[in-house]
């Protein structure tokens, strides 16, 4: 199942074409994605969870984990939160209005995630307890409406 109006359209990291469907990467030549693998990443960069995702396109969790992981590979990213958030940029997803305000704290927590970090990395490199983090990564998916880590990445992303 595709979610492409034409399969061999392609987009470009930095260039978007009017299309219906999700906007197709055009890459390098040896670096193209395959179908799923788009279909995959243009769900998630809308901030679809993973048990959405594998609903919609009727695959298992971890066939959608594998297909990030290999977009991620493909596209030089050293996360799928990394490729997931290039995504959301290059097809200009708008992320959902936060609730209320983000804290200082949580703004940075944010940009980390972003880059990839864990809650345990973030610990450390912030010097709060793992606790801590958990309760700041918890309140900021709960003010921007994101369902996950990829899915705030995504959002975050074409917020700043």
């Amino acid at each position: 199942m595709s979610l492409h109006s034409a399969p061999s359209a392609e987009w470009a990291p930095h260039e978007v074409e009017a299309q219906q469907g999700p906007p197709r990467l055009a890459l390098d030549s040896r670096s193209l994605l395959s179908d799923s693998e788009r279909d995959t990443l243009f769900l998630a960069a809308r901030g679809e969870a993973a048990k959405v995702i594998a609903m919609v396109l009727g695959v298992s969790q971890a066939t959608v984990s594998n297909r990030l992981r290999r977009a991620a590979a493909k596209l030089g990213r050293e996360s799928r939160t990394a490729v997931v958030r290039l995504a959301a940029e290059t097809a200009g997803i708008a992320p959902a209005p936060a609730a209320e305000p983000l804290t200082l704290a949580e703004r940075e927590v944010g940009e980390l995630i972003c880059r990839g970090y864990t809650n345990r990395q973030i610990a450390k490199l912030r010097g709060r307890s793992l606790s801590t983090v958990a309760k700041q990564v918890s309140a900021l998916l709960q003010k921007t409406r994101a369902p996950g880590r990829r899915a705030l990445a995504a959002r975050w992303s074409v917020r700043r």
